[in-house]
């Protein structure tokens, strides 16, 4: 069996190995086995590693906003769309991007433009517009389908609606210090800057909690209501009526550059310089990625985690559908010969070393050890529907376990031979 698997391996999976070896180097501090990584880069089709934004429309595809320019993704094949056809436009280079309800693509580009792309036309809108002459780091859609534009350190921020641009600053409640803003799942807009957490209520920003900012911060609704905040090792979870609770933390010394709640809850977490993280009730874990600065983290509807690195491309995390179980787990050899599941859901495996093994749901206690066990050096198991376990040995015949006791068949009992 040995040397009929190493020529399966020689003459068809080398070739794949080797494809494999040849994918971009994923990093990750922790363990994260049941997730599966895929990076994609400029060798295959992206306009360029650094990858700002992602949004998925409704037919489907993914797109795409790099430095180099916009692409279509359709798992396969980049498609370029390059923003240079727009009027007013002098630079392929995308910053933010952001899709909206009605299907529109938002882009935030250099000098302050933004452009919006519908189905059949696109228009830059520029300082022209009222807009400043700085880039916009986040889009969010309120709940009147305003567009509003965050610009990080700047005091002021803004919206779109209806192809007007309005702005605000101090006059509406808009303090200094690093911020970001997100839309709840009512579609108010909250801002949270230099450590204070508003809500955008008749015409301004009114404080409703402090919590202890540090450096960069980033906010992202949650889908029960509320708000997801995380800054420097932090992260809190807000419920409106309720107090800043902390809800994890991070290894120190990281800034956090991107949040996002995916559809079972659980939180992914990019930083400037420390990779990815996800954080859900069992606590906080570091997740494979290309490269360690996060750009932008996206959930298409496929469940799909598509993550934009600043330098290794666009990233793709799934979980898989195979788990390895080995040692680790509490195997008491690697090498399975036999495996099967009894009517009760417990897993039985025979070992490569001869030994019998039980899953009790935590641990799998030897049972060829125990006290009872007839002899014989198991080789292979199997289970019928009456709940009966038989066990085949090399050298001991053929065992039944049936309601915690053995029978036992050998030659003299008819049976052909000792090895089954």
């Amino acid at each position: 069996m040995r040397k009929a698997l190493l020529r399966f391996l020689a003459g068809r999976a080398l070739p794949t190995i080797a494809l494999w070896l040849l994918l971009p180097a994923f990093h990750a501090r922790a363990s994260a086995n049941d997730w599966f990584a895929r990076a994609w880069r400029s060798d295959e089709g992206l306009p360029d590693n650094n990858v700002a934004g992602i949004a998925q429309t409704p037919d489907g595809f993914l797109w795409v906003g790099t430095v180099g320019g916009l692409v279509r993704f359709d798992g396969t094949r980049f498609d370029e769309f390059s923003p240079l056809n727009v009027e007013n436009v002098p630079s392929r280079g995308i910053r933010t991007l952001f899709l909206d309800s009605r299907g529109t693509l938002w882009m935030s580009m250099d000098r302050g433009i933004v452009v919006r792309a519908g189905f059949t036309a696109a228009k830059a809108l520029t300082t022209s517009d009222g807009l400043p002459d700085s880039q916009a780091q986040v889009f969010v859609e309120d709940g009147e389908g305003a567009i509003w534009m965050g610009y990080g350190t700047r005091r002021n921020l803004g919206y779109i609606k209806d192809g007007h641009v309005t702005m605000f600053g101090e006059a509406e409640g808009i303090r200094g210090g690093q911020g970001w803003i997100a839309a709840d799942s009512k579609g108010e807009i909250w801002l949270a800057k230099g450590g204070h957490l508003s809500v955008f209520r008749k015409g301004k920003f009114q404080a409703i909690k402090d919590f202890p900012q540090s450096g960069f911060v980033r906010m992202v609704a949650a889908k029960t209501g509320g708000l997801w905040i995380a800054s420097a090792s932090k992260i809190w979870r807000f419920r409106e009526g309720g107090d800043v609770e902390t809800a994890g933390e991070l290894p120190e010394g990281i800034s956090v550059s991107a949040l996002l709640e995916d559809h079972t809850g659980a939180v992914w977490i990019g930083t400037l310089a420390d990779g990815l993280f996800r954080r859900d009730d069992a606590g906080v874990e570091a997740m494979p990625s290309s490269h360690r600065e996060i750009e932008c983290i996206f959930e298409g509807r496929e469940g799909n985690i598509w993550v934009g690195t600043y330098g290794g491309g666009l990233d793709r995390l799934r979980r898989r559908a195979v788990e390895l179980l080995g040692t680790d787990q509490g195997l008491p050899f690697e090498s399975i010969r036999s495996v099967c599941q009894d009517s009760s859901g417990a897993i039985w495996v025979a070992t490569q070393n001869g030994l019998l093994a039980r899953n009790d749901g935590a641990h799998w206690p030897i049972v060829s050890q125990a006290t009872n066990w007839p002899g014989g050096t198991p080789a292979c198991v199997a289970s019928d529907a009456g709940g009966t376990v038989w066990i085949g040995t090399s050298d001991h015949g053929l065992l039944r376990f049936q309601n915690g006791q053995y029978t036992n068949w050998r030659p003299r009992d008819g049976l052909s031979n000792d090895r089954v």
